[in-house]
């Protein structure tokens, strides 16, 4: 199995000069948030998790709030952008533009639900989090290099593909229906198959390709 965000998180976390107190509210953070959500975990239980104090708690992070952005962080930081690198390089390897599309919608999808608890913490905090969202934002502005280079090889590959649709307008039809699954099979509704998971991508496949071409 390829290893997830939150692996790499934990590797990260235990060769980082972190104090080692710290580092065990952080992974007792992780462990509640993905059994429970970040609502229903309390700096009580963190604190429990991590078999120590409430009062040591507050001496290291001062709110729940600073414990999820101390755990968020460091995955824009020093996490994503290897996996950044690993799909671009295989993503320039597919062949035709059906191809590309279909290496992303599955690729992408593939991501989200191996990494479903740091994407669901994530998600949840994204909405209320006006410096995670600066911070989300500051990272896609760093990393819009990469964006770019995408765009080229959609272009190069594909001549009938519809111009008047921007790079933006393209990367978020595609996104913006990952998120809408993810989100319907994770937190709205049943878990599907994998064969029924398979469909559902596939269509997204078409639905995507057809739209942006003409």
């Amino acid at each position: 199995m390829a290893k997830t965000i939150l692996d790499n998180y934990q590797n990260w976390l235990h060769l980082s000069d972190m104090p080692d107190n710290k580092r065990r509210l952080i992974e007792a953070t992780i462990t509640l948030y993905a059994q429970q959500g970040i609502a229903a975990t309390s700096v009580s239980q963190i604190a429990q998790q991590a078999g120590l104090s409430k009062a040591l708690f507050f001496k290291l992070f001062h709110t729940k709030d600073e414990v999820t952005m101390a755990l968020i962080q460091p995955v824009f930081d020093h996490v994503l952008p290897s996996f950044t690198e690993d799909f671009y390089n295989n993503f320039i390897e597919q062949a035709s533009l059906e191809d590309l599309i279909r290496f992303i919608v599955f690729n992408r999808y593939a991501f989200l639900s191996e990494n479903r608890e740091i994407v669901l913490i994530f998600l949840s905090e994204f909405l209320t989090n006006q410096t995670l969202r600066s911070d989300f934002l500051s990272y896609l502005v760093k990393h819009s290099d990469s964006f770019h280079q995408v765009m080229h090889v959609f272009q190069e590959k594909n001549t009938k593909l519809n111009t008047s649709i921007s790079q933006s307008t393209l990367m978020m039809a595609i996104v913006s229906q990952l998120f809408f699954l993810f989100l319907e099979t994770n937190l709205w509704g049943q878990p599907l198959s994998k064969e029924e998971e398979s469909v559902r991508l596939e269509e997204m496949v078409q639905l995507v390709s057809t739209g942006i071409t003409g």
